[in-house]
């Protein structure tokens, strides 16, 4: 029944938008970067965001299979960032700065929804079968995998933006290129990774549906 697969896909979306919070909430995410004298902000997306936001919205869509799904997940995963914790980056001012968060992790989705256009125009793209059929299916896993890259990218570039506009902190000049490399590689392995487990997820998940 149509009905009952999309309460059942809304579900998995939020129990992986949920463990994609619990592991940016309580990884020592910040702690560890400082261990290693690498300076903010952000640095912990730079390094991790490709295994705590990447591969969770990634998995969802490889899952799922329809379009939006990563945008869904994205949403769901930054309301449990902000339920677990409130501040985001640990800013109170300006209070709407939380949306800053959900910015953030759509733009993310924004390169997993884009993953899925067919490479040829002449397919058409008026249902779910496209999103698989007409996206994944004409695309490498490596190739699929650089979405997950510039999905991490840029996440990272809106962070430095925000953080550097409202509270003056820029990330050293330095730093800048080589955060940027590898936020594009920790986003690249996220993505990589999230296909590779993909088929095991699905027969897990799916495997007592009416």
């Amino acid at each position: 029944m149509k009905g009952i697969e999309d309460v059942y896909e809304v579900g998995i979306m939020m129990l992986l938008a949920f463990l994609s919070a619990l592991m940016n909430a309580y990884l020592p995410l910040k702690e560890t970067t400082l261990h290693f004298g690498l300076p903010g902000p952000a640095a912990g997306i730079a390094f991790f965001g490709g295994f705590t936001f990447v591969f969770w919205i990634f998995l969802a869509i490889e899952i799922i299979g329809r379009r939006l799904a990563a945008v869904v997940t994205a949403l769901f995963t930054a309301s449990f960032c902000m339920f677990l914790s409130p501040l985001w980056f640990g800013i109170a001012s300006p209070p709407w700065f939380g949306a800053y968060g959900v910015l953030s992790l759509l733009s993310i989705a924004f390169f997993a929804e884009l993953s899925t256009i067919p490479l040829h125009s002449g397919k058409s793209t008026s249902s779910e079968e496209c999103c698989v059929a007409g996206g994944f299916a004409e695309r490498s896993k490596v190739c699929r995998s650089i979405f997950g890259g510039f999905g991490n990218l840029s996440c990272l570039v809106i962070s430095w933006l925000i953080m550097g506009y409202h509270t003056s902190t820029w990330i050293p000049p330095l730093y800048a290129p080589i955060y940027s490399i590898f936020a594009f590689i920790s986003g690249f392995v996220g993505a990589l990774l999230a296909h590779i487990v993909s088929p095991s997820c699905s027969y897990l998940l799916s495997r007592n549906v009416p």
